[in-house]
């Protein structure tokens, strides 16, 4: 058993392992994420905050996704989940890291951070310090998950939001301050930052954990602190109700800060966009991500299309109805995915994953296990939590707790929302959070027989592995990088299209930038314009419909994602002629 000392300096080298690793992967590109894995929301999160400085606080801060320098072009506004890069960008800015690369590096010690809390939750979860590290290890020192998810102004802190909100969450077992509170409300918006699914699986989990827990735990005999620090006696199971009280006291204090957080999120997109159109939107959110949208009475089609147009609101698309084996498919595949990519690391996987043998989904045989591992528990003696270290107990509950809390949370929120959380389920950090615990979960339940040892052996093995073979994250870093900054800081003026997000090319030069759809590239190479704003993908500007200026562009910047017909478009105009060209852009002027 490692000691507390020995444990403070094995965290401290992790803190420092993860940043050289992710450093030596990114800093070799200037920090230039890829298309590929942050999507262009580190370039929204960073154009975001650019308007906020520039336009203030007239938006509740909202995150504005308008483009055009002048003031009737604004706000176009994105209010379905807050944006935790854009405050994250703001404060970097005030700190002096101004450029987009340096706001970069500085998302790295986010990942670390979150590495430290991931052993910290396994340690608490599974009371094994090494195994806590050697997991954490196999997640933040794999150059697949650093290349992937360690360089990003918005999505590096999701995995230790995830990690610090169930760590948040088992503390409550035992404290229930106002401290607590304070910090559980600061957790869950941090949470809330990632991403709405991000929050309400989470909150799902936390409330399935704490409820289990205290039902589970000889702590669940006393009442909840009165005074919410004053402990009091214990409670006689002769006393049912006031045990019922007790067990359902964590989880519903949970569920209230999370209704609270939730709260002032509404509160916020009600001071920037205006309570009429905060009650449209919610109510056509809420009817399309529960498919309810046969309670509405009007047509929707055309009235949701409508509002969003006249209020100059981003809809982020509504999800259409898919089956119930479509959803359990989607999940099971990806969270088999992640559960092994944590044992053999993230690039092997990708590759055994697109590959046309695809490997059985892990879901049902880890439920299976559960209920066995269960029923077997039950018929042992008595097990308590391991929220305490005691040498004559084995901590195999709460490792239960949270594998079957995990797996009903995704069940729960496969029907509460349903396309919509398949859909984005795969995108986000949720799989890489949940493969990586239920790994580690995995292998504590592992440890029951003999083979502690060698499944230890076997995982530090495995770790020093992959930390010596960063080779292909460097390679694959090298070929994906974006190098388009220096060129696109040059367009001062005119309109700018590209065939990405407005913000990838905005937030470099200032400047209006839009995004026709396929068709309109086609029409833009025939005419050398466009004529309305039905050939925009993202025209993001509030005075799109009456500004014919964002109709002819000045320059056109393209990379190498979507549909090839944009390039082969331009190349053949006799409008445009190449004025760039590198690895990851090419881009025309206008003759």
């Amino acid at each position: 058993m490692l000691t507390k000392r020995q444990y403070g300096v094995a965290l401290l080298g992790l803190i420092f392992a993860t940043q050289v690793l992710v450093h030596i992967i990114w800093a070799r590109v200037n920090y230039q994420g890829a298309i590929e894995f942050h999507a262009g929301e580190a370039f929204e999160a960073y154009h975001g905050a650019q308007n906020v400085e520039t336009f203030g606080l007239r938006w509740a801060a909202l995150q504005d996704m308008a483009t055009a320098p002048s003031l009737r072009a604004h706000p176009y506004l994105y209010v379905h989940h807050p944006n935790f890069g854009l405050y994250f960008s703001l404060l970097a800015h005030y700190l002096g890291f101004r450029t987009f690369a340096s706001q970069m590096a500085l998302s790295t010690a986010f990942w670390s951070f979150g590495i430290v809390v991931f052993c910290l939750l396994v340690d608490a979860i599974c009371g094994d310090r090494l195994l806590a590290l050697v997991s954490a290890g196999l997640v933040g020192l794999d150059p697949g998950n650093a290349l992937e998810f360690g360089c990003n102004i918005h999505r590096a802190a999701d995995f230790g939001s995830a990690c610090l909100f169930l760590v948040v969450s088992l503390s409550a077992l035992r404290s229930r301050g106002w401290r607590f509170v304070l910090l559980a409300i600061g957790t869950m918006l941090f949470a809330m930052g990632a991403d709405y699914i991000h929050f309400f699986f989470l909150t799902l989990m936390a409330l399935m954990v704490t409820f289990a827990a205290s039902f589970r735990s000889k702590s669940s005999k006393q009442m909840p602190p009165i005074s919410l620090e004053t402990p009091v006696a214990p409670v006689s199971r002769r006393q049912p109700f006031r045990r019922l009280v007790n067990i359902l006291y964590t989880p519903f204090l949970i569920a209230t800060i999370a209704f609270c957080a939730f709260s002032l999120r509404q509160i916020q997109v009600i001071s920037g966009a205006g309570y009429v159109t905060w009650t449209h939107d919610f109510l056509y959110q809420v009817l399309n991500r529960t498919h309810n949208e046969r309670l509405y009475h009007g047509d929707w089609s055309k009235d949701t299309t409508d509002f969003y147009a006249d209020s100059s609101i981003l809809n982020p698309g509504f999800a259409p109805k898919n089956t119930v084996a479509t959803r359990f498919a989607v999940i099971g595949s990806t969270l088999d995915t992640n559960i092994a990519a944590f044992f053999v690391g993230r690039l092997p996987m990708e590759r055994i994953s697109n590959s046309k043998s695809r490997v059985l989904s892990l879901l049902v045989p880890i439920f299976s296990l559960t209920l066995l591992l269960l029923s077997w528990t039950r018929r042992r003696q008595r097990v308590r939590i391991p929220l305490g270290r005691s040498t004559d107990e084995k901590p195999l509950v709460l490792p239960l707790i949270i594998l079957c809390s995990a797996i009903f949370s995704l069940i729960g929120m496969s029907f509460l929302i349903p396309t919509y959380f398949t859909q984005w389920f795969p995108a986000f950090r949720l799989p890489l959070f949940l493969g990586a615990l239920l790994g580690a979960v995995l292998a504590r339940i592992a440890f029951l027989g003999k083979c502690r040892p060698v499944i230890l052996a076997t995982l530090i093995l495995l770790l020093l592995i992959r930390v010596v073979c960063p080779a292909e994250a460097l390679q694959e870093a090298s070929n994906l990088a974006l190098d388009h900054a220096v060129f696109a800081s040059t367009l001062r003026n005119g309109v700018t299209y590209c065939n990405f997000t407005s913000a990838s090319v905005s937030c470099f030069s200032g400047a209006t930038t839009c995004v026709p759809t396929a068709k309109g590239f086609v029409k833009l190479g025939a005419n050398g314009h466009l004529d309305s704003s039905t050939d925009f993908q993202f025209l993001l500007e509030k005075d799109r419909f009456e500004n014919k200026e964002y109709m002819l562009p000045h320059t056109v910047i393209l990379f190498p994602y979507g549909d090839p017909i944009a390039r082969s478009s331009m190349e053949a105009s006799q409008f445009f002629r190449k004025v760039a060209e590198t690895q990851r852009f090419v881009a025309f002027e206008h003759k």
